[in-house]
């Protein structure tokens, strides 16, 4: 998405892939190879798909398996390696509040109050 005028935002491009990075803890809290390969391969994809977009106008960030996964600083470093871009490891109200702009993104702009459900 780009900025557009004063906070405004228009999508640019969409893709959508499920890696369940989070399904890759295993009993000791560490990310399964397979989980980081999966992750990986998409991060490479994506790499892909950034590369016209500048450098300052792309934010990576982990969530919270990433904040769990005890060999998550690993992880991190060859994630960021496969993207071409750093990746941030933000807290859970962070995220929270990411999650609620993204889905508020598509709702109509008023006074009315409005709920917004994180089941993931």
């Amino acid at each position: 998405a780009h900025e557009e005028e004063e906070g405004s935002i228009r999508v640019v491009d969409k893709v959508r892939e499920m890696v369940r990075l989070g399904a890759g803890l295993d009993v000791l809290g560490n990310l399964s190879q397979d989980a980081q390969d999966r992750a990986l391969s998409c991060l490479e994809r994506f790499r892909q798909r950034l590369k016209d977009i500048p450098a300052h106008r792309i934010r990576a960030v982990g969530t919270n398996t990433l904040r769990a996964a005890k060999n998550s600083q690993r992880f991190l470093s060859r994630a960021q390696y496969a993207l071409g871009h750093p990746i941030s490891v933000i807290s859970g109200h962070e995220e929270a509040r990411l999650v609620y702009l993204g889905a508020a993104f598509g709702l109509a702009v008023g006074e009315k109050r409005r709920l917004v459900i994180d089941i993931g």
